[in-house]
Parts: structure tokens; sequence; C-alpha cells
């Protein structure tokens, strides 16, 4: 147990030391009085205490680079700076202007806090929790825990967001949906193909990943564009067709999670989540508990949308990333709730490492993959992290034209598997082992 006294913590204070209470499986009492063997927080040193610089003040950045091994964590302000970085306060001036997002209003990876301060999306949360754990283990003589398995170091997440599992879509649809034109074009091109359902691949998929002994976390979308709140940017399948209620239920009978895709727009009213998840919920037959945006897309004001979901009645989240590079959207690779704490909701974010595009968009050399894949895999293991694998349906075999895409998901696949230290999950076994824990993170 650690003691802190608890005079001059604000809300996120408290929350940034309950998430470390969880990352170092060590309970925190508050006290009110000042002893030796207890941590305050103060902008004024203290002697009769173990004293811990914390101020509203600004942040020196340069300590926490993540090439050093180490910094001065009693002079480093890091509740603010965890504070800062888990809610994104570091890169708010960015989305005041339109040149630094994307077409769909993500952040540019090149315009990022993050990539400005030389950061590489580098967990540095952890990389802070890490040394302040070792801090209290030498002041207090204490061994502070983990919460990752005894025997691992790490966790990773497997997910697939389901976006274009038919080929051909126009030649299961409604002619006049997709035009004439476009529709003869596609049965044209349907049957001259010999590999007409290559993007079809959720059993696949499943007998790969069964291989390895993992589970994953399948997002569909239960609504598409051609429905009345529907998006040219939405899916074209239709998740009530025979065809993909068969693989809904073959997934969840095989031990698979399905989560929600909410629709491109869907983060402009909560009634949007509430109806999507209720239509998906009428085909798994079962509480669906985890979300994750169609591409990236929650509009400007991330955390409004963020309030949504928690309200709609999701329990976890996996929407925050970079959308053009790889690594840790918010400096961190641990479950956390990225809802500011005065606002009283709750909802865990599992952060994602890595997604197909994020690497072939730019390059297709499937050793140059293995290299970024296990470099990410060290620094995750260095600061006992969590991240979110994400291939899409469609990218996630070995075949089509996107075989490259596939090759390297079954390469990752194979790293995993033979690194004995890190532990591989879906986003619901993840939520059922935390609750076995100790100290949870809810």
């Amino acid at each position: 147990m650690i003691k802190i006294f608890k005079s001059n913590l604000n809300s996120e204070d408290r929350y940034i030391l309950e998430l470390f209470s969880f990352f170092s499986q060590t309970k925190i009492h508050y006290v009110d009085t000042l002893n030796i063997d207890v941590i305050y927080f103060s902008s004024e040193p203290e002697d009769n205490c173990i004293w811990l610089y914390n101020e509203n003040a600004k942040i020196d950045w340069d300590i926490y680079d993540p090439n050093e091994s180490s910094f001065d964590i009693q002079k480093s302000n890091f509740l603010k700076a965890c504070a800062v970085l888990i809610y994104d306060k570091v890169n708010k001036e960015s989305f005041e202007n339109n040149s630094n997002l994307d077409k769909h209003n993500r952040l540019l990876y090149e315009n990022s806090f993050q990539h400005k301060a030389g950061y590489h999306a580098y967990p540095i949360v952890n990389c802070i929790f890490r040394i302040f754990s070792q801090f209290c283990n030498k002041k207090l003589n204490l061994k502070l825990g983990t919460y990752i398995p005894e025997g691992k170091k790490a966790i990773v997440v497997l997910s697939h967001d389901v976006d274009n599992p038919i080929k051909y879509p126009a030649i299961f649809s409604n002619p006049l949906k997709y035009g004439i034109v476009d529709s003869l074009k596609s049965h044209i091109l349907y049957f001259l193909d010999p590999n007409k359902d290559d993007y079809f691949n959720f059993k696949i998929i499943r007998d790969i990943e069964n291989s390895y002994g993992f589970k994953s976390t399948f997002y569909f979308q239960s609504i598409n564009r051609f429905t009345n709140i529907g998006n040219k940017h939405d899916v074209t399948y239709d998740i009530k067709t025979k065809k993909i209620r068969k693989e809904i239920s073959d997934l969840i009978n095989d031990g698979f999670e399905v989560g929600m895709h909410p629709s491109y727009k869907c983060f402009e009213k909560k009634e949007n989540y509430i109806f999507q998840k209720k239509e998906l919920e009428n085909i798994t037959k079962k509480n669906v508990i985890s979300n994750r945006h169609h591409l990236w897309s929650m509009g400007i004001d991330k955390e409004e949308s963020l309030i949504k979901i928690s309200e709609s009645g999701f329990l976890m989240d996996s929407s925050i990333a970079f959308n053009d590079h790889h690594g840790f959207r918010r400096s961190i690779a641990l479950p956390y709730n990225p809802i500011l704490p005065d606002k009283n909701k709750k909802l865990l974010e599992i952060p994602v490492m890595l997604m197909d595009g994020n690497f072939f968009y730019k390059n297709h050399q499937i050793d140059d993959l293995k290299d970024i894949f296990k470099k990410q895999l060290d620094i995750l293991k260095l600061e006992s992290g969590i991240g979110s694998l994400n291939w899409h349906d469609y990218t996630s075999v070995p075949r089509s034209d996107f075989y490259n895409w596939g090759l390297g998901y079954v390469t990752l696949l194979e790293i995993l598997h033979n690194d004995k230290e890190v532990l591989v999950m879906s986003n619901s076994e993840f939520n059922l082992y935390i609750k076995s824990l100790d100290v949870n993170i809810f």
C-alpha cells in the first residue's frame, strides 16, 4: 500500500494515481497527516515526508525523452504530464486548425505533439509509471506488482474492422442502389473473377487464429450506406442477410467477440449509438460491450463522442489511434478512461498500437513490418503495456489483391505465438481478466 497526502490533488491527479494503482497492482490510501512514509505532491518542498513536485505549471517535456533510461521523478511534475497526454490536451490547439487534420478530421501524425516532441508515439505514461514504481520501491522499501499476468510482460489484443467482406456488393443488392452502369460492371467482373469470394475471410481468420490458440474481436457495422442515416463512407454489407448472420453466429459460438463499428456520422447523436447497438444485438443475441469507430471518425470533439459511447452502454472502446502512423496516439499503452473525471463517465479505452494501413499505405516489405512490430513488442514488454492490433477482415488472409497485407498479419501472429512473454487476447477476454485482479481499473 502507498500512502498519499490527499491535499493539493485535483480529480485529474487522483485519476492518474488510480491508474498507477492499477498498473502496479498496489492500493493507494489517502491520508490527511504528513509522515516519513507518506508521499506529498506539492509545489513547495517538505522535509517530513516524501515530497514530489506537482503544480499547474508549464511541463518540461524534454526530460521525458524515451531514449533516456530515467529522469528525476521528484521534480518532473509527472501527474500533470500524464493528464495532459491521456486527455490529449497537448494536441488541443492542433484541432483548431483544419490544415493539421485529414478529410475525416483525424489528426495527422506529422502535426501531432507526439511527432513534434520526438516521442514517435512512444507510451510515455507507461515509462513514467515504471520509473515511479522504481522510486516507490526504493523510498518505501516496497516491491510493487503489475497488472500483467505472471510469466508475461505485455498484452496484445487482436481485432478486425469488418469493412468489406463482400467483394462485389452490387451483385447482391438492388441495382438502383449502385446505378445501372456500376451494377452491370460489377456483374461482369463477378462472373469473370475466379476468386470472387476472396474478401470473405471469417472462417479462414478463425481457423488461423485458433491454430495459435488466439481469439480476437470483430467489429461489425449494423447499418450501411444505403440506410436513411448512412453515409457514402459507410459499409455496403447488410448484417441482416443470412450470410453475414451465420458468420456472426459462428464467430460467437467459437469464442470470438463481436463488437460494434459505428457508422461514419454516428457520433452526431447518442441515439445513433443506441439504435445501432440494438440492431447489432438483435443479431448477436447478447450484450455488445466493445466499440471501435469506423475510419476512427469521432468528429472534432472526441470527448463528447466518448461520453455518448459510454452513455449508450458500451464498456470498452478502441477508437483512439493515428491513421497514418503506428504507435500510441495519446502516449499511453494502458487501459484507461479517456473521459475527464469531472464528467463522471466510465469507459475503458484499449490503445491501438498498429493498424494494417499504418504500414501498408506506404510500404509492402514484410521484413520491414516484422522489424517495426518486434520493436513495438520490445517497447511494450519494457513498459508493461497493452496494445491493440487492428487488421481488416479483407486484409487478414494472404489472398486477393491484399495478399501482402494478409501475409503480414499471419507473420505477426507467428511472432506473437513464438514470444512467450506476450499474452494475446480479445477485448472481451481482457475485460474478464481485469475483473479478477486485486486492483481493478473501474
